[in-house]
């Protein structure tokens, strides 16, 4: 039986990140997105059709801290990246927003990106999960810009 609300994502381990960054072709002091792991050859572009769900395989080797935007995180994911000193967002990605992330040079104009349907809200505005919509997530986000903003102009 097929399930037409399924939303297969790409499974991505933490173990390999942290494979693709020994190797030099992620950098671990910017943030990592889908299209940077496109970039260094971690995924093809049609390869993602949901998104991506970082998984916890590996943890033991993670030893940089991330800044790491995917789809969907494992519990034990979200745990192993936090334990080395990174940050884990999940953020919606409808099937516009991630063609504009994956492949901006198509558009003209970026489109906004949409808001998750009601049967996926939830799992954006749970801190557990690190939904980007969560209160926590933003105040963590508005931290982060006024910091950088004040070590911007203080140069």
């Amino acid at each position: 039986m097929n399930n037409p609300n399924a939303m297969p994502m790409l499974p991505m381990n933490v173990g390999t990140i942290q494979d693709y960054i020994d190797m030099g072709r992620l950098d671990p002091t910017k943030q990592i997105t889908l299209k940077s792991m496109v970039e260094a050859g971690m995924a093809k572009v049609n390869g993602i059709k949901h998104g991506i769900k970082l998984l916890a395989k590996g943890k033991e080797r993670l030893n940089s801290p991330l800044n790491i935007l995917v789809s969907r995180a494992s519990t034990s994911a979200i745990e192993a990246v936090e334990a080395a000193g990174g940050q884990v967002t999940t953020v919606h990605y409808n099937k516009l927003a991630l063609r504009a992330l994956l492949l901006p040079h198509k558009f003209d104009i970026i489109p906004r990106q949409a808001r998750p349907p009601p049967r996926l809200m939830e799992y954006y505005t749970d801190w557990n999960k690190r939904g980007y919509l969560s209160p926590q997530a933003q105040m963590r986000n508005l931290l982060q810009q006024k910091a950088q903003n004040e070590s911007g102009s203080t140069d």
